[in-house]
């Protein structure tokens, strides 16, 4: 609801009460918490010889070190600085046309921004795009597609549910029952606010079956295209689950690859919902037209224009992350640290009286590893070139990226991992070309 107000209403004073209300929540009560988490992470780190929490969190990452990791955002920052901030240039003079005298962009104004200057410079619309998906074709259409890339088949499964609208599925393979999952799709009251997997059961090859639960909370009706990008996404952590819970050992499944790449899958699988010949199938109006070609092509328009931006935001977050778990915070404001770190990436006028770092869910779970949306993205990026020189919807590729990636889950390191996929070592340099 949030994200509909902030990309739809002009109303600037209701954006701003939206976002203060919804970047607050927690606080103050979580900054005391979140103190005390990371310092005893730090004691923790210190007992084991560690100079900080960082230090010890990231020795079996990838990136191995805090160094390698501050030497890995500044890299990748000043690699996309440039397309950044000349987005935020262009926002700023759109913006000026309603505000003349505005001297930054607003950060609750610039969904909106964003959304008008789309509209006029590419043509899209998010209203005519929600026209177009449901979670019901939304889900039914990530269905389809994992039986045409991976051929297995879902079907519910007639089991007890813990709420009116979630829904229960078995994954077969032949006739074997591979995995089993819920999803969990609209807003409730005391629900999980998030999107995420939440494994329930660890699978074995010669154990238990994998059971997972797909938490989301989209909009009941039409929904946003960034809602279905989201949820493939998690889609592709929930096939992760459940097509490494076939490991010789449980401490081999997909929670155990290192860390800095467990998002290289689900980003993986966010490529299809951007892609014509996978959304045609699914994605329909009320009187049951697909979506036009031309649609979808303004769609990759704009995800071209804004992905800079927004990976630069993300860096700006695992800067946050990594400055938090790197030094002692008991005299640290960390709403003032938050923000002081964040404008070194992105320039805007930040929002009066917020405190998003008490409402993450993501600073205590992923510790200074939030720089792990980004790595992986690059992994997926990397991936993602054998599968568009061979064709995105090509079950032979599928099946080698199946076989080679998703299955092996932490038994082997996602370096031998992509080697085999790819042929080759992979790299960072079709992410950085992007």
């Amino acid at each position: 609801a949030v994200r509909s107000i902030l990309e739809y209403s002009d109303n600037e004073s209701l954006c701003k009460q939206a976002l203060q209300a919804y970047d607050s929540r927690g606080w103050p009560a979580n900054d005391a918490v979140f103190k005390r988490l990371v310092a005893d992470r730090g004691e923790l780190a210190k007992l084991l010889g560690f100079e900080t929490y960082a230090h010890y969190h990231l020795a079996d990452h990838m990136v191995r070190t805090p160094r390698n990791l501050k030497a890995f955002i500044d890299q990748t920052a000043a690699s996309l600085r440039g397309r950044s901030d000349h987005l935020v240039a262009e926002m700023l003079a759109r913006a000026r046309q309603d505000a003349p005298g505005a001297k930054r962009l607003t950060e609750w104004s610039i969904s909106r921004i964003r959304t008008e200057l789309e509209k006029e410079r590419i043509g899209l619309d998010p209203a005519e795009v929600r026209k177009y998906f449901t979670y019901q074709s939304s889900r039914d259409g990530l269905i389809e597609l994992t039986q045409d890339l991976f051929g297995v088949r879902t079907r519910p499964w007639p089991t007890k549910v813990w709420a009116p609208n979630a829904e229960a599925f078995e994954m077969f393979e032949g006739d074997r029952v591979i995995g089993r999952f819920y999803i969990d799709p609209f807003p409730r009251d005391g629900k999980y606010k998030g999107w995420r997997v939440a494994r329930i059961r660890t699978g074995t090859k010669t154990g238990p079956i994998p059971e997972a639960a797909l938490i989301i909370n989209t909009e009941q009706g039409r929904i946003n295209h960034l809602d279905v990008v989201d949820f493939f996404h998690e889609f592709g952590h929930l096939l992760h689950v459940i097509f490494s819970g076939q490991v010789d050992l449980a401490m081999q499944n997909s929670r155990d690859l290192e860390f800095d790449v467990i998002e290289a899958p689900s980003q993986v699988l966010e490529a299809w919902a951007w892609d014509y010949d996978t959304l045609r199938r699914f994605a329909r109006d009320e009187d049951g037209r697909p979506i036009p070609r031309a649609l979808v092509e303004r769609l990759n328009a704009s995800r071209a224009l804004n992905e800079a931006y927004e990976d630069m935001y993300g860096l700006g977050l695992a800067a946050i992350a990594l400055d938090y778990y790197s030094r002692d915070l008991a005299s640290v404001d960390l709403t003032a640290a938050y923000f002081s770190t964040l404008s070194r990436y992105v320039n805007l006028e930040w929002t009066p009286g917020t405190h998003p770092q008490a409402a993450s869910a993501h600073l205590p779970e992923y510790g200074p590893a939030y720089y792990t949306y980004i790595w992986s993205k690059a992994l997926a990026v990397d991936l993602l070139t054998r599968f568009r020189k061979e064709g995105l919807r090509n079950p032979i590729t599928a099946k080698v990226y199946r076989d080679t990636i998703l299955p092996p889950g932490g038994s082997e390191s996602m370096n031998v991992l992509g080697q085999r996929f790819l042929g080759r070592d992979w790299s960072v340099d079709a992410y950085v070309a992007k």
